[in-house]
This record gives structure tokens, sequence and C-alpha cells, in this order.
């Protein structure tokens, strides 16, 4: 009640402080990043990274993806041309004869998966042919340039699966397995021809990746965004919790965590309204079920988060991808991205240049992943997340011009009031009121003998009672209304508290009241207490 606020110390008001607090913490992040010189650090390592694996990214696409190498070696070994029938599998290994490490990597390829599931004995005594094909690692070059870029950053697992896609691509579809690092791949017999698709076809697939890619970035977007302002609005519930469990644990030190919980439930209102008039009449239980009831709320949103993300990269990359790329795209690039944007951009400028620029890099990505059976995924995505950064520092350093010093009184100064474009709040005072009530989910309801005869009118649909208990109040409003001026004190407060009624419910009886009310609602001089939402 709003008695039990006032009377705690907790302040409404306060909301309004919170929310001028965190737009200053907002514009002097501005300041101190476009004076930092770690953005203008950034802004150089970026644009050096983003050259340095364009470059690599190139070298790879004209050195490796027309080699050679593995269709040499299974001509040399089998004495015909490269194929693959359903009776056959391959073990492709790439190794150094002259290094004592042996081989680099292996990989099982084969027409029927069922075949990789079985061991080599079985295989040879049901009359499967399997080939063991050797590949010389110097045949991907044997400088250190060549070396360093093929073994340690592109990797010898992209090169041997690109060559074999694209060796392979006749075949009803291609499995490979490697067995020392746990990899599966599998690709159709769809994905295999699709770079020897026609002119028509090859276009048309590209409008329903770009189509695709537009639609899931849509999403991932607006789902990053409902995360984050969850994060916001429910996260400070393991706070709480935290709080609450400190306190029944150790019930000497009442002050000291009604304090602690003074100062959270200030900063986090629409939590705090809640939690705090419970622990400060002793309700400790149901302080801590409601804040454990913010903090499922928020396990709950996250976990359909990650199937959303889930769902969404099984749909858009149908190819097989190396290390889990296409969550690394969704989960960590499209996160930061819109961290970065409801953090730093806020001016018109940010909004001409960042979203467009963003989103074709990514598009540009995606492409990439469904023009292609395999390719070098994990090159493609470093260069568009370190693009990307260099372009978020320049658009910091450019348009995020900080306004702290400027003078309030003029139009074009950003305040509270007047925020930029862009502005994300870190807290709204409306969220006091119009947070979602998804967390009484996870309340205990409460039964009839919480309550008492009066709060229960409503409810029980008894309209002659709410009516009559209206028609009394409006009687002894007309009787408070009508009385002399000297009416002594003592029947003047009786007036009041007649005056001070209310019909609303409460779901916690306030500590002291150990048995219910007793009140005849016809009867205009029972006493009963206000109650307050």
């Amino acid at each position: 009640t709003d008695a039990e606020y006032m009377g705690s110390g907790f302040k409404f008001r306060s909301g309004m402080q919170v929310e001028h607090f965190f737009y200053k913490i907002y514009e002097d992040v501005t300041n101190a990043m476009r004076r930092n010189l770690f953005v203008h650090i950034c802004l150089i390592v970026c644009l050096v990274l983003t050259v340095f694996y364009a470059s690599i990214f190139i070298y790879a696409i004209s050195a490796f993806s027309s080699s050679t190498c593995l269709e040499a070696a299974i001509t040399q070994h089998t004495k015909r041309s490269p194929t693959l029938s359903s009776n056959e599998v391959m073990l492709v290994s790439i190794g150094n004869p002259s290094e004592a490490t042996g081989m680099f990597t292996s990989y099982w390829f084969a027409v029927n998966d069922n075949l990789l599931k079985l061991d080599a004995k079985t295989l040879i005594s049901h009359n499967f042919t399997i080939h063991h094909v050797k590949i010389n690692a110097a045949c991907y070059g044997s400088s250190f340039v060549a070396v360093l870029v093929s073994r340690w950053i592109i990797q010898l697992d992209n090169i041997l699966l690109v060559e074999a896609t694209k060796l392979f691509s006749e075949v009803e579809s291609l499995h490979a397995v490697n067995y020392g690092k746990g990899l599966v791949h599998s690709w159709s017999s769809d994905r295999l021809r699709r770079p020897k698709l026609p002119w028509i076809e090859k276009q048309f697939a590209k409008v329903i990746a770009i189509l695709k890619g537009v639609l899931a970035l849509f999403l991932m977007s607006n789902l990053t965004s409902m995360y984050l302002y969850a994060i916001l609005i429910y996260l400070p519930g393991v706070t709480f919790v935290q709080l609450n469990l400190a306190w029944i644990f150790r019930p000497n030190d009442d002050i000291y965590y009604l304090r602690q919980l003074l100062i959270f439930s200030r900063l986090f209102p629409w939590l705090g309204r809640y939690v705090y008039p419970q622990s400060f009449n002793g309700q400790k239980k149901m302080a801590l079920l409601i804040s454990a009831a913010f903090a499922i709320t928020y396990i709950l949103i996250l976990l359909v988060y990650c199937s959303a993300v889930t769902i969404i990269a099984k749909k858009l990359f149908e190819t097989p991808v190396p290390g889990n790329v296409e969550l690394s795209f969704l989960c960590i690039w499209i996160f930061m991205v819109e961290t970065a944007s409801i953090t730093f951009l806020r001016t018109r400028s940010s909004i001409k240049y960042y979203p467009p620029l963003t989103i074709l890099g990514a598009l540009s990505f995606i492409l990439y992943t469904s023009l292609t059976p395999f390719g070098f995924y994990e090159l493609c995505l470093l260069i568009v997340t370190f693009s990307n950064f260099a372009l978020l520092a320049w658009i910091l350093l450019r348009f995020e011009i900080p306004s702290r010093d400027w003078n309030e009184s003029h139009h074009y100064t950003p305040t509270v009031r007047r925020p930029r474009t862009l502005y994300f709040p870190a807290f709204s005072l409306a969220w006091t009121y119009e947070v979602p009530q998804i967390w009484t989910r996870f309340v205990p309801l409460a039964d009839r003998r919480a309550f008492s005869r009066p709060e229960l009118l409503f409810v029980d649909g008894d309209l002659h009672g709410v009516n009559q208990r209206i028609f009394n109040e409006s009687r002894h409003l007309y009787e408070i209304q009508a009385l002399p001026p000297q009416r002594p004190r003592a029947n003047q407060r009786r007036a009041s508290a007649r005056m001070d009624v209310g019909l609303e419910m409460r779901a916690v009886r306030p500590s002291g009241v150990e048995e219910e009310e007793k009140t005849n609602y016809e009867d205009s001089s029972a006493p009963y207490t206000r109650m307050r939402d």
C-alpha cells in the first residue's frame, strides 16, 4: 500500500532520479569514448585486421579453390578417375612424411552415411572397398608463408573439404567424418551441384538467399532487442534473491539488509515496488518468492531466445559450416551489433550509414554460405566482424558529438526530455507500471482465507453488496461535507476515517493481521482499512 511505501522510506519519485542518472551516464560514456585513445586504436586495429583477413580470403579463393592435390592423390592411388561409388569408403589423410608429427588431419568420405558407422574390419568382411589416400602437405605450399596460412589461418580441414565437395559434386550425397575432432558433415546432391547451376537458376537462388537473410536478420534483431530489455527488467531479480537468502540465513542483521534492499529497490523500482514492502513488513519468504519469480522469468526468456536462435540457424544455414559459425554469427555478431547500436549510436547520421552498411556485410556473408557447398566461412565472418567494428568506431568518432557541456536551454541540446534520435533508455519510468506481468505465473496464489469479506464482494459477484458499499461511502462523504465547522476534533478524525475507504484487493495481508476482518458492509459505522495496490 501507499502507506507502507512511505513508511518504509520507498518513494516513487526515485524512478525519475534513476532515469536522469542513467541518462547522464549515457552521455558521459559517449563523451569518454569519443575522447579516449582506445577508440582511435580500435579503429586502426580493426582496419588492419579487416585488410589482413580480406587478403587471406582472396588468397585462399584463388589458390585452394582450384587445387588439384586431392584429385592427383586419388588418381595415383586408385589408378582411375577420382570417383566415389556407393560401396566404397575413402580415407583421406594430409601429412608430411618428413615430420615426426605424422598426419595433420584425416577424413572418412562415403556416399552412404551408414558405412561410416562401421569399423574397417566389418567393412572389409562385407566386401566394401576402403581406399586410403595420402596427401603431402607440401602440395599446398612449401614456403614459410604458405605453411603458416594453410595450417594455422585457413586450416587444412577446410581446404580438404572444399576440394572434396568440388571433386565429388556428381554423387547423390556426400558424408564426411573426422573421428579425431568429432566433426560430421553431410551434403545433398542439390548443395553439391549448386555452383554448376544454370545462370537463371543461380540468380533465383541468390534472390531466395537474400530474402531468407533479410527475414533472419529482422527476426534476430527484434529478438535480441527484446532479450536485452528482458536482461534489464528481469535479471535484477537474481540480486534480490541473493539479498533475501542472505537475510533469511542471517536474521539478526535486519537494518543492514533493509538498507541494501532499499538501495536496490530505488535503483530497480519496477522490482522494488513489489519486494521491498514485503521485506519491510517482515514477509521475507514472500519477498524471496517474488524475486525468484523475476529470476525464473529471465531464465525462461533466455531459453526461448536460445531456441529461436537454434531454429533460425538451422533454417538459414542449410550447408555444413565449420566450428559452429552459424551460431557465432547469429548469437555473437548480431548480439554485439545490437548492443553497440543501443549503447553508442543515437544520431541521424548514424541511422543513415550504420544499418545499411551492417546489413550489407551480413547479407554478403549469408549469400556466400548459401551459394557454396563449403567454403572459407570463418575468414568471411572475421572480415564482416572487424569491418563492422571499424565502421562503429569511425561513426562514434565522426558523428556522436558529446553534449554534456552544452546549454540545456537551447533547442538543439539533447536532454532527458529531448533525447537523441536513437536514445535507448536504460531505465524508463513507465516500466514501473507497464512491466509485463509474466513473473506472476511463478508466484503462488492466495486462497480466500487471505482476504476479508468486503474485499471479496466484487470477486464473488455480489453486486448488491458492492452497490450498498458504494452507497454507504457516498453517504459518509456527503455527511462529512455537511459537518459544521465547529465540530469536535475527535468527530472529525472519525469522519476522516470513514471517508478514507476503498474496495481494491491485496494479494498479501500485512504483518500483524492474524485473523480475518469480520466487517458488516451494510453497517455504515463498521471500521475497515483502506486497501490500495
